[in-house]
């Protein structure tokens, strides 16, 4: 159920909203704030007034948010730059005063002129200070009401309102002073941003939420432990793997008893970064360590690493894998980049008929076949259908870009594929992209194993010997599979 705004300053709200009906019809109002004209009129009239819908209104014609729910500053956004332009030149004044005060020696302090700028400033500060207080005062309700609607609004994943909601929320949480209420809107920030792919600001968010958690109390519980976590895969979602393990390995350090699922989940994913670090032998001791006693969900999610693990171990071949266990998403795309890593055609063949599909409702936990763009490429690359080359790239043009990274595994794949079809000039070409792509990504962000596998292979292939170095480091920590290309 929408939240509407409290009793207290309903009416006041409503006085304000009226002003707007002088400048806009009330059917505009309802047609671009997308709420029906009867519920405006009632609304305008004596109805109780959403708190998305006051949100809609300032999105939809620049209200300001402050003087709509409060009343003070200006009533548009675009007269509240002149104000804060004003505000800025008094607030640079009040600097002003009291770093001459600051400056004063006390001992020069006993002219009348003084104790009068004394005085003022002290009274300025009070006047400040209560101020603030009148403004938390009116904004807190309006506040946790737009916090527990975007509550609300997550759960429904209905991203679009959700949007909307929190713009409106930052704009309150600047007159309120209620750290339980900003956290949650910061965590629920961080999920919005993740769950629309923008793992930046999901990551930058999940940090402050982390430190002010960690801050607040020396208890560490389990509740805690699941706030890092959401952190801990914010990082790895936009490659900082380096800091990922080490948040990671902190807070098992400072986990306090007793020691439940989410403990269990997070040494996990401390297993989980150490085999994306290349570091397979310390992976799998707490890889094995944690998934037993993990969350049923975690389980799902992570059976592809598991897959990895054992993949890259040379513990289990790519059909033995598959015919171990249930089929997910995550242990599809595994397989998959494994297969595609190795480059042995039959077993990609195998890995494709068994990972992907074309009718993902008969095949729960495949993949479709359009998700499994590098495989699918280099399958095609090695049967040379009739199309030819262009045909063959053309699948690639599916895959992500949205990232240096993203870019530099296209670039990559797209090496491999021209090798595979014996077009060397166009692949030595490709190379020197890729190389230039991959050194384009900043040091902390790290590309994932598989296709700095198949661009070493591509070095090695294409006449340079230097490729063998990933190989080599890599065997030594645990992957077996990359035997046949070590010194």
């Amino acid at each position: 159920m929408t939240a509407s705004i409290d009793s207290t300053s309903a009416e006041a709200v409503r006085g304000r909203l009226n002003i707007l009906t002088e400048n806009h019809a009330q059917a505009e109002i309802a047609r671009r704030t997308g709420f029906p004209p009867a519920n405006v009129h009632r609304f305008l009239k004596g109805g109780k007034i959403p708190a998305d819908f006051c949100g809609a209104v300032v999105r939809e014609f620049g209200i300001n948010p402050a003087w709509l729910l409060t009343g003070e500053g200006a009533p548009r956004l675009s007269d509240v730059t002149e104000g804060t332009m004003r505000m800025a030149g008094n607030v640079l004044e009040l600097v002003e005063a009291m770093s001459a005060v600051a400056r004063m020696r006390l001992g020069s302090l006993t002219g009348k002129h003084h104790l009068r700028v004394l005085r003022e400033l002290n009274d300025a500060l009070e006047d400040h200070e209560r101020l603030r207080e009148r403004l938390n005062e009116h904004s807190h309700p309006v506040f946790q009401k737009l916090v527990e609607d975007i509550r609300a609004t997550m759960e429904k994943r209905d991203l679009e309102r959700a949007t909307d909601l929190i713009k409106a929320a930052e704009q309150v949480q600047r007159l309120c002073a209620d750290d339980k209420l900003s956290l949650e809107l910061d965590a629920h920030h961080a999920h919005l941003a993740f769950l629309m792919r923008d793992f930046e600001t999901s990551a930058d968010y999940r940090r402050r939420v982390f430190i002010r958690q960690l801050a607040g109390s020396i208890e560490f519980s389990e509740l805690r432990l699941l706030e890092a976590q959401y952190f801990v895969m914010a990082l790895l979602g936009t490659g900082h793997a380096r800091e990922a393990l080490r948040v990671a390995r902190a807070t098992l350090d400072l986990a306090t008893e007793p020691r439940g699922r989410y403990y269990a989940c997070m040494q996990t994913t401390v297993g989980v970064l150490e085999l994306d670090l290349g570091d397979l032998h310390a992976a799998m001791a707490d890889i094995h360590a944690g998934m037993p006693y993990a969350a049923q969900l975690l389980n799902e999610q992570y059976s592809g690493y598991l897959a990895k693990m054992q993949l890259c171990s040379g513990l289990q071949t790519v059909q033995d894998v598959i015919a171990t266990g249930k089929m997910t998403h995550s242990k599809a795309a595994q397989i998959l980049r494994f297969a595609a890593c190795m480059e042995d055609q039959a077993t990609l063949k195998y890995a494709l008929e068994h990972c992907t599909t074309d009718k993902p409702g008969a095949h729960p936990g495949r993949l479709a076949v359009s998700e499994a763009t590098f495989a699918s490429t280099l399958a095609e690359a090695f049967s040379r259908r009739k199309g030819g080359e262009a045909a063959v790239l053309k699948r690639l043009d599916a895959a992500p870009h949205r990232d240096p990274r993203d870019r530099a595994a296209v670039a990559i794949a797209r090496c491999q594929a021209l090798r595979v079809m014996g077009k060397r000039k166009k692949a030595e070409k490709a190379l020197a992209g890729a190389t230039e792509l991959l050194a384009a990504v900043k040091p902390e962000i790290i590309v994932h194993i598989e296709p700095m596998a198949i661009h070493s292979r591509n070095r090695i292939e294409l006449g340079d010997e230097g490729g063998r170095e990933f190989f080599d480091s890599h065997y030594a920590r645990g992957f077996a599979c990359f035997r046949p290309w070590i010194s």
